[in-house]
């Protein structure tokens, strides 16, 4: 038999050069057979929200589908459709979101045991809530005519603000409101274009280099990395990641293909973030990128037993911290809600290389102690 020996500081080399391989995933249709078309949130219980126009919805495993106008909230008018939608949820499955009460935007707080309870203010849309149960979101026009920000909660009241700039939208918080990420209408960059940034009783942009594009935020974590997308164009995006200590990280610097257009969705607390886009063939793609080994997977190849059972148009948009990810796909010509689940975990980068350096030693062991005899 032939040995082959890798000295450590090929193995090293070898280890770091060979691509990141995605994890199998197995879906879930949570769309309650096309009813629920988009699931928009996922917590690391494995519960989900979102919505359609039939409706917002709860999943669980425990609870299966309920829809979140089943208990609507005190005072709703009776019989008329609500339009719920889920927006985001946390750990303690408190759901918030949005309803029409006739033809007005309203924000809700659901959770199973109580239904929807309405958040108190015509115009208050929230988009997030934290794990301590702050909600923020955009809010009503002040007397100024400008767009306003809103954080707190049913117990202690809601409090809203305004920055100086109209806020386009409101991303997320950092627990506590210490840092609320909004986008912003930012004219001095051309028409249509906005800055993410970081907003409390003031605000100040994400500090970029000089003459990086607009800045569209999706979604954050609560280090405060930021993701989303650079306004190349109005036709052609580009992912980002921000980090505060890291700075910008523009995904076309580590994608392995020129892109027509690109977007990062989602973040989680392990600095994994998910997005897509289109190659410059124009071929979609969707991707998981780890922050901190900086790697990279295309994730056509863990998606292709789902295209190949019939889905398309597969977009990715929330992700919890066990890897679990939610979206829309069409199947059988409509658009449905899916959860996917990681089937084996992905060894870190770190795990890995003590895995073969483990094997390494375990076979110069052998080897010193030379073959044995019977």
């Amino acid at each position: 038999m032939h040995l082959i020996r890798l000295s450590l500081p090929l193995l090293v080399a070898a280890l770091a050069a060979a691509p990141a391989h995605a994890v199998d995933y197995r879906l879930q249709d949570i769309s309650g057979d096309g009813r629920f078309q988009v699931a928009t949130a996922i917590n690391n219980l494995g519960q989900v929200t979102g919505g359609s126009a039939a409706g917002g919805f709860f999943y669980s495993a425990g609870t299966g589908l309920l829809r979140l106008d089943d208990r609507p909230p005190a005072g709703a008018p009776a019989g008329a459709p609500l339009n719920a939608w889920g927006v985001d949820l946390n750990d303690a499955g408190q759901v918030v979101g949005h309803w029409q009460d006739g033809g007005v935007g309203r924000g809700f707080l659901y959770t199973v045991a109580d239904g929807m309870q309405d958040l108190g203010a015509a115009g208050r849309l929230p988009s997030d809530i934290s794990e301590r149960g702050l909600v923020v979101g955009l809010a009503a026009p002040g007397p100024e005519g400008r767009s306003r920000s809103f954080y707190g909660n049913l117990d202690a009241g809601f409090y809203e603000y305004g920055t100086g700039a109209q806020i386009v939208s409101v991303v997320g918080s950092v627990d506590f409101g210490a840092l609320v990420i909004v986008n912003r209408e930012a004219p001095e960059l051309g028409e249509n274009r906005t800055r993410a940034g970081w907003m409390f009783e003031g605000g100040s942009d994400l500090p970029l280099p000089p003459g990086t594009p607009g800045t569209y935020a999706l979604d954050n974590a609560i280090d405060s990395t930021v993701v989303g997308y650079l306004q190349v164009t109005d036709e052609v995006h580009r992912a980002f990641a921000y980090l505060q200590a890291g700075g910008l990280i523009d995904f076309d610097a580590v994608f392995p293909h020129a892109t027509r257009t690109s977007f990062a969705t989602a973040v989680n607390e392990r600095g994994q973030v998910i997005g897509g886009g289109e190659w410059a063939d124009g071929t979609a793609f969707n991707f998981l990128y780890d922050l901190g080994s900086r790697s990279f997977v295309d994730l056509a190849t863990a998606l292709d037993p789902l295209t190949s059972a019939g889905w398309s148009a597969l977009q990715l948009n929330e992700l919890n911290d066990l890897g679990q990810i939610v979206g829309t796909g069409l199947f059988q010509g409509q658009s449905r809600a899916f959860l996917l689940s990681p089937m084996a975990p992905v060894p870190e980068p770190a795990a890995s290389l003590m895995l073969a350096l483990g094997a390494l030693a375990v076979g110069a062991a052998a080897r010193a102690r030379g073959p044995s005899v019977t």
